[in-house]
């Protein structure tokens, strides 16, 4: 089994999404690892995809494209000193149960931990533990289906579900065992700029069930984070590396730095104090390299603004950079918005269907 190098203060560093689909390291990549491992972090990878390089057979029907890392990617996380990763996300099983072993068995064989997917749900549910010396901390990941992560079952392989009754009680499960639990969310709608109230009303009930620290993934921008009762939410760290489809995030948001997708947050974690700090990562389209940069950080991060709910909705309105709907704590409501979503999502899945054939 490999040695992880950890520093004297032993921090935790987050990241954002990560796909590597090249058939060689990256000098950008390395650079970044080296970094981290001479600051010692242990880091913690939202790992999107399997690690496998599986045949088409067993790619999954889905709206989305079907990603699959390539034979490098698994030294890329040794590079980037990784301890663990979390699993539960939309790509997780873009190639069913055979990408979904491959993966754990890849991960079993470089010793790193994971969370958040499994052959069962028992399985998906166990968190893995990072113990930094007198602290021992907890990591759960949860993920959306509407968002297309598929769902583990009693008997079928999977991801742990964003169920609510589901979060709430694994976090007590594991704050009765652990010093320090981290939740780990992938949620919300791809390039929103803020966290629906769906998203913030959840961080907070997982914060009063005993969560010390949430970190989400999904939306490919960095949304705000929140400060809820002495523990800090980041709604969303955006990209951290995408591999061959960092070009592809191209939306532009009405900021001044428009390309909100090529920005990313590192979040570094001290579990002993409970204090995190951030770094920034931008992806240089024009030099096709990611790497490490504080220009700018205040604009792409910044506080959860408090308003009154009215103008909170009206801001993540008029933020998003989709036609998806918002939703809010209103489970009744949301379930209508999305039935209605999903009706949408089928008919443009039609009109593809026929397009082609009159050409």
């Amino acid at each position: 089994m490999r040695r992880i190098v950890v520093a004297m203060d032993k921090k935790i560093l987050f990241t954002g999404d990560f796909f590597f689909d090249y058939d060689e390291p990256r000098d950008d990549i390395s650079k970044i690892g080296k970094w981290i491992r001479d600051n010692g972090y242990l880091t913690v990878v939202n790992l999107e995809g399997p690690l496998a390089v599986p045949a088409k057979e067993h790619a999954e029907k889905k709206r989305g494209p079907n990603l699959a890392a390539s034979g490098t990617a698994a030294l890329i996380l040794e590079e980037l000193n990784t301890a663990g990763v979390t699993l539960a996300n939309n790509h997780m099983m873009d190639y069913g149960e055979y990408g979904l072993k491959s993966t754990l068995s890849i991960l079993d064989d470089k010793g790193i931990k994971h969370t958040g997917a499994g052959v069962t749900l028992e399985e998906a549910l166990k968190p893995f533990v990072i113990d930094t010396g007198t602290v021992k901390t907890a990591f759960l990941s949860f993920g959306w289906d509407v968002e297309e992560t598929r769902y583990a079952s009693g008997h079928s392989a999977g991801c742990a579900p964003r169920d609510k009754d589901v979060i709430l009680r694994e976090v007590r499960a594991a704050k009765k065992m652990y010093d320090r639990v981290v939740v780990c969310m992938h949620w919300g709608f791809e390039f929103n700029r803020y966290p629906m109230p769906y998203d913030t009303d959840l961080a907070h009930a997982t914060i009063d069930a005993g969560a010390d620290l949430i970190i989400g993934n999904h939306p490919h921008c960095v949304q705000p984070y929140e400060e809820y009762h002495g523990k800090t939410i980041f709604y969303s760290l955006g990209n951290f590396y995408f591999g061959s489809k960092r070009d592809m995030f191209t939306k532009v948001f009405p900021e001044r730095i428009t390309n909100q997708p090529d920005y990313g947050i590192l979040v570094i974690y001290e579990p002993g104090s409970g204090m995190t700090d951030t770094r920034l990562i931008v992806y240089s389209r024009d030099e096709k390299v990611s790497g490490l940069s504080d220009d700018g950080k205040e604009e792409i991060l910044h506080v959860l603004p408090e308003l009154e709910e009215r103008e909170y909705l009206k801001t993540v309105r008029r933020s998003r950079n989709n036609s998806t709907p918002v939703l809010t704590a209103d489970e009744k409501k949301n379930a209508v918005k999305i039935k209605a979503l999903y009706t949408v999502y089928s008919l443009k899945k039609a009109f593809r269907t026929v397009i082609p054939r009159h050409r």
